[in-house]
């Protein structure tokens, strides 16, 4: 229980750091970019700072987190999209429609800086057979 009670101190202290820093995260579903069902698809998280400008150079993980089902939980590396400053992709498979818990845990730096928001994905409409959504 010490442990644990030390783990959850630290994890706090982190998301406290988070907060001071005031950066502001956003994540979407591109839907300029295809998609079928049972393959991974893109999410882009747009990260800026308190003054609104686009925050830079970080590295780290994102984690798609399935409150109702734990066993479609993943995570994979963020890459730094060069032509959009403050943003990032990844892919993951998200094909279940509903509640979802997306979190980042980056480093800029010395700077860690985590992240977690609740975000709906959508029902998508029937495509034609063969078709990529």
């Amino acid at each position: 229980y010490y442990e644990a009670a030390r783990e959850w101190d630290a994890d706090e202290a982190v998301e406290a750091a988070s907060r001071q820093l005031g950066w502001s995260v956003r994540y979407e579903l591109p839907g300029d970019v295809p998609h079928m069902a049972g393959m991974p698809r893109p999410v882009d998280v747009h990260v800026v700072d308190r003054s609104g400008r686009p925050v830079t150079g970080l590295a780290g993980v994102f984690f798609a987190i399935r409150p109702a089902d734990a066993r479609l939980n993943q995570s994979a590396d963020l890459v730094e999209l060069p032509q959009a400053p403050g943003s990032y992709r990844t892919l993951v498979r998200l094909d279940a429609p509903g509640a979802w818990e997306l979190r980042i845990d980056v480093r800029q730096q010395a700077i860690r800086f985590v992240h977690a928001a609740r975000f709906t994905v959508p029902d998508e409409p029937a495509a034609p057979e063969g078709a990529l959504r």
